[in-house]
């Protein structure tokens, strides 16, 4: 019997297999990642026996792309995020190096106040305590690097006279395209509250609580307050939020880290979002 080919069929076929090499194809997209670490410290007037300050910082970032202009982008977007977007044209070791001239920088204007109160001898020891020690620790994580999505996390830590401060910010960038994935990308429209119930309910059980008003007794704000906030990371598994100190607590109650497997949010799932293979 002689075959017959049909000729729909068979555009069909081909399509099928673009569609599949090209998925296989951006799979394939390898960043390879480098680091640069930073320790630098400055006491005021380069006279030791007095106040300073210190940086350490350790900054890992792409180095290595199969798509240079791909690199570029991400090198910025990591650049912009552990810095600040002012040196994000620069290159990692311009950044890493500018960054510490500008925090030092900062430091020294406390020399001229210095000078104006050391003629006040008896404020003297008031400026010292005021200016005894000032630090700056930043450091970055690769959280997730698979099906072309890359999530890493920036962490601060800052003391300045006697306050400290913590911060941890979240990012997931698509390697198709090299720019930030956000949230209305991951979820259908309007279901914002359906996950902040989800939210509620993961910290009252973190916290072993039977009820949500026990939450604002442990010092979280209301329940009507908890809402997504933009600052997380997708990996194979789900999505991870986190909450920064004094967002929806009080900071002696610390950073909320709250974990959504995609099993229990698929129904709110887009998709069409850039990052469906994760949850597909």
């Amino acid at each position: 019997m002689k075959s017959i080919i049909y000729p729909n069929l068979l555009i069909l076929l081909c399509a099928c297999l673009y569609s599949s090499c090209r998925k296989t194809a951006e799979r394939n997209i390898l960043v390879e990642f480098d680091s640069l670490k930073l320790n630098k410290t400055y006491h005021l007037f380069n006279d030791s026996l007095k106040p300073g300050c210190n940086i350490e910082a350790n900054f890992i970032y792409p180095s290595k792309c199969s798509d240079d202009t791909l690199l570029n982008k991400i090198q910025s977007l990591f650049i912009a995020k552990f810095f600040s977007d002012d040196f994000q044209y620069m290159t990692p070791e311009q950044a890493i190096a500018s960054y510490a001239e500008q925090y030092i920088a900062e430091f020294k204007r406390f020399e001229t106040e210095t000078v104006i109160e050391d003629n006040y001898p008896e404020e003297e020891e008031d400026v010292r305590n005021k200016h005894s020690l000032f630090f700056s620790r930043l450091n970055n994580s690769i959280e997730f690097n698979e099906n072309n999505v890359l999530s890493f996390i920036v962490r601060y830590v800052n003391y300045a006279g006697s306050q400290t401060s913590h911060g941890l910010y979240a990012y997931v960038i698509d390697l198709n395209t090299g720019l930030l994935v956000n949230e209305d990308q991951i979820f259908k429209d309007n279901i914002q509250k359906q996950i902040s119930r989800l939210i509620v309910e993961k910290i009252k059980k973190q916290n072993g609580l039977k009820n949500e008003g026990q939450l604002e007794d442990l010092g979280y704000n209301s329940t009507d307050e908890i809402l997504p906030n933009g600052n997380f990371i997708l990996n194979n598994k789900g999505i991870t939020y986190f909450f920064n100190e004094d967002e929806i607590a009080p900071y002696f109650v610390g950073q909320t880290t709250v974990f959504l497997p995609y099993k229990e949010i698929d129904i709110y799932l887009d998709e069409n979002s850039p990052v469906t293979e994760l949850w597909n």
